[in-house]
């Protein structure tokens, strides 16, 4: 069958223009007539379905924690927030433990977290073009199974430490890693092979020590610092200020850490966690100090108001010892306190003058021969 190029631009002219008037149609089919081609055995280009961690790989069969999806549909505030946004998802993606050509891969596509291979709802495995399907498989079976660890009660208030320790070191060196944490008594958060055990066992002490100090320069860039602060903040307004207002907003650097092991479910590792922050980021000092209000030696507040009362307080106590060698009865001396504030409109809670007392550094609370409490200068 022969057409003429005029009568070939009408009918593709006129096929495109009723296309509307008949169902199921491209309107192509007088086109595909000159090559004698069956449209019905043309098949339709379609987006890709994208790759689901659950239902891509054979041996996965589970959703991810619930407690995770749950966490991330709303993001509040950090101050409104009654559990933190699970840290995992910050995690470097040298966890997943993948081959080094796979690493490489995630890398030069700039995939450096966990969180940077998933969708926004954490579930679906983002596109990943140029990719075998040895190694997409490889990806999503070592993702699921990671998150799948991860699997807590839900809307628990707990931090996870180990989690939280990994977004600051687990992209350094592994070596260098696993001996920069054996001196703070931490295992090591990457597997080793018995090829890199047996390296840093024979590490001379000079080795070792450049090691060390290698690590630990990687650990303090600028950008892991500026998350780290913010880390702290939103645990502080999410779980300690809460926990500090309903005992008086005023706590010691040991109530705090035995809170904080508490969130941590009782973690073996929680008290050498938060020594590696406090001596690699702050110089040994304590790192909630950013979030809260020091007002004596290991103590701390919550908000400047509180800070204003403790002083006040501290002010008016002061004013009783005259002299150095002064002892009032506790009872007595938190009657004289209260009534000095009274006068000004000023009320407290109940024991939080002899709270104040027995935690600041300025006086000392002990018991007398009659087995009485008494009050003195430290």
């Amino acid at each position: 069958m022969a057409f003429s190029q005029q009568e070939v631009c009408i009918s593709a002219f006129d096929t495109f223009e009723s296309t509307y008037q008949r169902s199921y149609s491209h309107g192509l089919e007088k086109i595909y007539a000159l090559e004698n081609v069956d449209i019905r055995s043309v098949r339709k280009i379609s987006a890709p379905t994208p790759f689901r961690l659950e239902n891509h790989s054979k041996k996965v069969t589970s959703k991810p924690s619930k407690r995770i999806i749950e966490q991330l549909e709303f993001c509040f505030e950090a101050t409104f927030q009654q559990v933190l946004a699970p840290f995992i998802f910050r995690e470097p993606v040298q966890v997943l433990c993948l081959t080094k050509k796979i690493e490489k891969y995630l890398f030069d596509q700039d995939k450096l977290t966990v969180g940077d291979l998933l969708e926004d709802d954490k579930q679906t495995l983002i596109p990943l073009k140029s990719l075998g399907q040895g190694h997409l498989d490889e990806i999503v079976t070592k993702l699921h199974n990671y998150l799948e660890e991860f699997a807590t009660t839900k809307n628990s208030p707990r931090i996870e430490f180990t989690s939280w320790m990994k977004t600051l070191v687990a992209d350094l060196d592994a070596k260098k890693c696993a001996v920069l944490l054996e001196t703070f008594q931490l295992p090591p958060l990457v597997p080793l092979s018995p090829s890199e055990n047996a390296e840093i066992r024979k590490l001379t002490n000079e080795k070792c020590n450049q090691w060390i100090k290698e690590a630990m320069s990687e650990c303090r860039t600028p950008s892991k610092k500026q998350q780290l602060n913010s880390d702290l903040q939103n645990i502080t307004n999410v779980y300690l200020k809460p926990w500090l207002r309903k005992r008086g907003s005023i706590a010691s650097v040991a109530e705090v850490h035995e809170y904080l092991l508490k969130l941590s479910g009782d973690h073996p590792h929680a008290i050498q966690i938060l020594e590696f922050i406090s001596h690699v980021y702050f110089d040994q000092k304590f790192p909630f100090a950013v979030a809260l209000l020091e007002i004596d030696e290991e103590l701390y507040c919550d908000s400047t108001e509180t800070a204003d009362i403790y002083n006040s307080i501290i002010k008016t106590t002061f004013s009783y010892f005259y002299k150095d060698d002064l002892h009032y009865p506790l009872d007595s001396l938190i009657k004289w306190i209260s009534y000095e504030h009274a006068k000004k409109w000023q009320g407290f809670s109940d024991n939080f003058i002899e709270r104040i007392l027995r935690l600041s550094s300025n006086f000392r609370v002990r018991k007398n021969g009659a087995n009485q409490l008494t009050v003195k200068l430290s």
